[in-house]
């Protein structure tokens, strides 16, 4: 599962973000793999760099709740880094969270 992850994190475009139930709603769809939201963010804290080549980037920042809290934040740096990460790709970041109406990417 975490290859299959990794790929779709990937199509996540510059700019936008996907829940983790998306994320698990596209692992059925696409691969068959039954799994949840809370599954998959169980998973994306164990990936490390050596799941994926060193000339591959996965954007797991582009990854929040479904109601678009960063829910990272409560791990300290780690969401503040996420956030900073947000931001500089443009999202608005406020209080914690983000306007999913605005930048939450569908998987077509």
């Amino acid at each position: 599962m975490k290859q299959e992850l990794i790929g779709l994190m990937q199509r996540i475009p510059y700019g936008m973000v996907v829940s983790y139930g998306e994320l698990a709603s596209q692992l059925d769809r696409q691969y068959s793999i039954h799994t949840s939201g809370w599954l998959v963010g169980r998973v994306l804290n164990t990936l490390s760099p050596k799941d994926y080549p060193s000339d591959r980037v996965v954007p797991r920042w582009r990854v929040i709740n479904k109601q678009g809290v960063i829910s990272a934040l409560k791990l300290g740096q780690r969401g503040l880094d996420q956030i900073n990460l947000l931001r500089k790709e443009g999202v608005q970041v406020t209080d914690g969270m983000v306007d999913m109406r605005i930048y939450e990417y569908n998987f077509i």
